[in-house]
Order: C-alpha cells, then structure tokens, then sequence
C-alpha cells in the first residue's frame, strides 16, 4: 500500500496515476473519464487533508456543508431535509 504524508500528496499522486494508467475510459453524460478500481492508500497525517492545488477551486463553505451532512449520518441529497 503506497503511503503519503499528507492528503494533498494522496490527492495529486493519485490524479497522476489514474491519469496515466487508467484502467477503465467512460463518458457519462458525454463527459470522458478515467478510472481505477480498488485504489487505497495511507496517510500519515491525516489532520492535513485539504488540497492546497491551485487548479482546485477550494470552497470552504461547501467543505463545511459536506461535514455537516456526514455527521448527520443523512443520506438524502436533499439539503433543505437536512436543515429540518
């Protein structure tokens, strides 16, 4: 198992590899994609695990939205039911 130290590390080594050795091409909704299956790693220090790339729009607000909903153990993608 490849290990990191921090998620960002995980996250552009793994683009990297998906991006060159994808196993499998599809186009859902006419948009192209790559993917691997099974993938898995370790991050030494999970307490960095923002993505610091210039390319990634980072939304704070979201991040914190998305936190929210996996505490709530909600599974509806609906988020006004969320909120009530």
């Amino acid at each position: 198992m490849t290990t990191y130290e921090t998620f960002d590390d995980a996250y552009i080594a793994e683009l990297n590899e998906i991006y060159h050795h994808a196993e499998f091409f599809n186009e859902p909704r006419g948009f192209s994609s790559r993917e691997k299956l099974g993938v898995n790693f370790k991050i030494e220090n999970p307490v960095q695990r923002i993505v610091y790339s210039q390319t990634r729009k980072t939304n704070i607000i979201f991040n914190f939205a998305e936190a929210l909903w996996y505490l709530t153990g909600n599974n509806s993608l609906f988020l006004h039911q969320l909120l009530q």
